[in-house]
């Protein structure tokens, strides 16, 4: 049995909210689903919203969910429970967006993603909302709007495109490129060319030092670059190279790829911080080989 207790008929209590369903009285505030204030209100959707976290908590996953699924009972309600989510998310897109999303066509995969995009824009349109009310609104916030409008046009270059050698879909096994020389060349599937590197690995007696606590600095007294070019790229693996320590983030795709692809890789030093188009410099990242197989 699922362990919730929301229990609901989609076609008696599915209802669609539009602006007639909010009471606006002419001497006085409008109503909040029958709270007093806009406050009171905010902290009823907080308390529905953990209450619904609480409920999904207690849902099985992974392979205890596989288990639950040899139990009639459970696909048949997981499934209905499904369909009233996604009726109810297409509701609420429909007054709260230009472009209400459409869930009824595509795979699992694809409504997903449509459900992640819908929510990233909404939660740009409070940022939008909440810059006006503050008056801090200024034209970035409108290129960046302009800009995640772009991301989704068919017709954008694919990034896949312009990498040379172009990108292996084949069934084959994942081989690493390794760069030697200057020279490019194949390790072996399943070797980690790095394995011996690694398992020699010992820390130096200054890495096993208890240290003091250093905060970072402020964003506003940080230097930040932007590395897009061979030569900034060189620039930075010098920088690194005389760092005892540096920060490493890296950001990838994977939607609707076959092996996935780096796309930005973000560094970070005492002083300063750099922010690396990997897929822009993605046949030269090679070179910061030096700085990530050095032991000290």
């Amino acid at each position: 049995p699922i362990p919730c207790t929301m229990e609901m008929n989609m076609d008696e209590d599915r209802e669609t909210t539009s602006d007639s369903d909010v009471e606006v009285d002419e001497d006085g505030p409008p109503e909040f689903a029958g709270q007093a204030n806009l406050s009171s209100f905010v902290n009823m959707l907080f308390s529905f919203l953990v209450e619904g976290t609480q409920v999904y908590s207690t849902l099985p996953t992974q392979e205890e969910f596989k288990y639950h699924e040899s139990f009639r009972a459970f696909p048949k309600e997981m499934a209905q429970y499904a369909s009233i989510l996604l009726h109810l998310i297409e509701d609420t897109s429909k007054t709260t967006m230009k472009k209400p999303i459409d869930l009824s066509k595509g795979d699992s995969d694809a409504k997903l993603e449509a459900v992640v995009e819908a929510v990233d824009a909404l939660l740009e349109q409070v940022d939008n909302t909440l810059d006006e009310m503050k008056g801090k609104k200024d034209k970035s916030s409108a290129a960046a709007r302009k800009y995640a409008s772009l991301r989704r046009i068919s017709g954008v270059l694919r990034p896949q495109l312009k990498f040379n050698p172009p990108p292996d879909n084949t069934p084959v096994p994942f081989r690493v490129k390794i760069y030697k020389d200057g020279i490019l060349t194949f390790g072996e599937p399943g070797v980690h060319y790095f394995e011996d590197q690694i398992t020699a690995f010992k820390p130096c007696p200054a890495q096993l030092e208890l240290r003091q606590e250093q905060m970072y600095a402020s964003l506003d007294n940080t230097r930040c670059t932007w590395v897009d070019t061979i030569g900034k790229l060189q620039e930075l693996e010098r920088t690194l190279a005389n760092c005892t320590e540096f920060a490493v983030d890296i950001e990838a795709h994977s939607y609707r790829s076959f092996q996935g692809f780096v796309c930005l890789l973000q560094f970070s030093t005492r002083q300063e911080d750099f922010l690396v188009d990997a897929l822009e410099l993605r046949d030269h990242l090679h070179c910061l080989q030096s700085v990530f197989t050095d032991p000290k």
